[in-house]
């Protein structure tokens, strides 16, 4: 695997922008980079899926900015995508709070295959990845 700097800073600029409300949904998904490469613009683009409706363009909703959980995993997103880790989650290791509920019912899955893994600083593997790329950032 190989972490595609330039693509997730961008894809970070997206997300952000979109939680912001400068722009909407379909400009993010139409704008959002891909590199089979670095499945962690993948994993983030099907993650962040959970936070609109993709039948209609929108912007963020005001209550989006509200949802303290939805806040978390975005920032977590951000940091990541910025981090320069490589994504180490195997299968899904989607975030709860970003994903509609129907995937919940793979986290029994998603546990085992990811024993090491720490759902709860996701798309970080492990809390101490998180804390230490935060505090690179500040």
């Amino acid at each position: 695997m190989m972490v595609a700097t330039e693509k997730r800073r961008k894809a970070a600029q997206l997300l952000l922008n979109f939680y912001k409300g400068r722009i909407t949904n379909y400009q993010m998904d139409n704008a959002w980079p891909r590199d089979a490469e670095d499945p962690a613009l993948s994993k983030v683009f099907w993650a962040k899926w959970g936070l609109y409706s993709d039948l209609r363009e929108e912007y963020a909703k005001p209550k989006l900015g509200r949802d303290y959980s939805a806040a978390k995993a975005i920032h977590r997103c951000l940091v990541f995508l910025n981090s320069g880790l490589e994504y180490e989650w195997v299968g899904f290791g989607l975030s709860e709070g970003l994903v509609p509920r129907i995937l919940e019912l793979l986290d029994k899955h998603r546990r085992e295959i990811n024993p090491a893994g720490d759902q709860s600083v996701w798309p970080f593997f492990r809390r101490e990845d998180y804390k230490r790329a935060w505090k690179q950032r500040n």
